[in-house]
């Protein structure tokens, strides 16, 4: 397939590639373009779509620049709305607490939404400084409405890059600000989730649902490291997980196992089909199927990586119904296209960039590690090839996200390929497992003996895995590049892998078969 082939193949990439380009264009013009110049440009380019949409090359013109200014408007949008000037001095306003407080020492962090008066609808990060008095801590809890006086004032720019990745990551949940809250200065008073809008109802209902199944896996008899990840691979919760069990699986390249993503959500998707496999209505197990992940998606707390992943499932059953092509650029390009209209900052976003390259890496390069395999005729030749595919889908994610995991972490580990042979059917084992015994807490009302199997096996895993990341040049660190670094690498990438196609059709017509 030549380069021309492969783009009129996947129309949606090229369109997210110039709706990508229009965001990036107007996060360094900042705002020197006002929305209404960007909608008049989308405006006219429909209107001129219109007249020459007979003629190819020009319609086809005319749609990638309103993709481009589809881009910078919404940028433009948020940027606008996220940068409006805060008051110098205290004021005084009511708010809603969206999430379950955290506390760090004396101080509570908590979201707030602001309920009235200029800023009514403003997301904030609140720091309350609490007492020792436990009436002030149960006060302070998710749906509280408070009265509240306190300065409001946006994120600082700052040099170091975990505090610049966290402000980032605020800001993409759409929390554009931050105040310190002194204990004389707020008041309880009372329950204030029947103000906020339904989705946000929704998100905190969700929330807690989440919270008490949190609370059933606490109760569970195992390990807390294995408990810990249980929470964190079925809930999205890492608070429990210990630095010594990130740095184990961040060295052995499988932290990608404890951050909720597609692979989870493959999971729960083919238990759905399973269990609602008798319906003979293809309607209602589609909105079953449809309604159950996005339940999931909003008990979890909707991160990037389920996100992006239930949008492409979402397509994916759509498409289904059409009888067209299912899993392909085209559906991960339309997924980044939803979640990066409804939210642009989301580019910038670290889970999000690592969440897409690493399924573009799979989409591109799997194929070209699994060209010469063929269907196995005897359980060895079937588990040979399994190991094989499973290796390629490693390696190719890696390929994606390398660059980024350089320039975001410095290090690199160096036996990824053999620990994820391990690992990942292990924790999809593991994530069949704890589903049907949250299921049957669900049913029965508690939790039963098969999570304790799952703890088990974690522990044996984790033992594993203690193990290669203590192995010799485990782990490559304090790698760290620069921006043009890593973009000249996925420059690289992309040579390879033109090279790599080259070869393999050259291999296929001159060995196996005229291509």
């Amino acid at each position: 397939m030549t380069t021309k082939q492969f783009l009129l193949c996947n129309p949606m990439l090229r369109i997210a590639l110039v709706f990508i380009l229009g965001i990036v264009t107007a996060y360094y013009l900042e705002a020197e373009l006002s929305p209404f110049l960007w909608q008049i440009m989308i405006i006219s380019t429909i209107v001129a779509f219109f007249f020459f949409r007979n003629r190819e090359i020009i319609a086809s013109f005319l749609l990638f620049l309103c993709a481009f200014s589809v881009g910078g408007w919404r940028l433009n949008c948020i940027q606008l709305e996220n940068e409006r000037p805060f008051p110098s001095n205290s004021i005084c306003y009511n708010a809603v607490i969206l999430d379950m407080p955290e506390r760090h020492g004396k101080v509570v962090m908590a979201p707030l939404m602001i309920m009235d008066g200029e800023w009514e609808g403003l997301k904030v990060q609140a720091s309350f400084l609490i007492s020792e008095k436990e009436k002030e801590l149960k006060l302070v809890t998710m749906g509280s409405w408070l009265g509240v006086n306190s300065e409001l004032s946006h994120f600082e720019t700052s040099t170091d890059s975990r505090f610049e990745s966290y402000f980032n990551r605020l800001k993409c949940a759409g929390i554009v600000g931050k105040t310190f809250i002194l204990p004389s200065n707020w008041q309880y008073c009372g329950v204030g989730i029947k103000y906020l809008s339904i989705l946000e109802q929704i998100k905190i209902k969700a929330l807690k649902v989440r919270y008490g199944l949190l609370k059933k896996i606490e109760k569970v008899s195992g390990s807390n490291d294995s408990k810990a990840i249980v929470q964190a691979v079925i809930l999205g919760d890492k608070a429990s997980l210990t630095k010594s069990l990130r740095a184990t699986y961040s060295q052995t390249g499988t932290s990608h196992l404890l951050a909720l993503s597609g692979l989870h959500l493959s999971v729960i998707f083919s238990l759905l089909l399973l269990l609602t496999r008798t319906l003979s209505s293809s309607l209602i197990r589609t909105c079953i199927v449809l309604t159950s992940i996005w339940v999931y998606a909003f008990v979890v707390g909707l991160p990037v990586s389920v996100l992006r992943a239930a949008v492409m499932f979402s397509i994916f059953i759509f498409i289904q119904l059409l009888n067209r092509k299912t899993f392909s650029l085209n559906s991960l390009s339309s997924s980044a296209l939803v979640l990066l209209f409804v939210n642009p900052l989301l580019l910038w976003d670290v889970s999000f960039q690592m969440s897409f390259l690493s399924v573009l890496g799979i989409f591109l390069f799997y194929p070209l590690f699994t060209f010469c395999l063929r269907p196995a005729s005897s359980f060895l030749g079937s588990f040979f090839n399994a190991i094989i595919k499973m290796m390629a889908v490693s390696l190719s994610a890696q390929i994606g996200v390398a660059p980024l995991v350089l320039y975001y972490f410095g290090g690199f580990p160096t036996y990824f390929l053999f620990a994820n042979i391990i690992a990942v059917p292990a924790f999809i084992v593991v994530v069949y497992i704890v589903l049907v015994a949250l299921l049957g807490s669900v049913l029965y009302g508690k939790i039963i003996v098969l999570m304790t199997i799952a703890c088990g096996l974690i522990d044996k895993l984790n033992a594993v895995l203690r193990w290669i990341s203590e192995l010799p040049y485990a782990f490559i660190s304090d790698v760290y590049i620069d921006g043009l670094q890593v973009w000249l690498c996925y420059v690289l990438i992309v040579l390879l892998f033109g090279v790599a196609k080259i070869y393999i059709k050259v291999y296929r017509s001159q060995i196996i078969a005229p291509y």
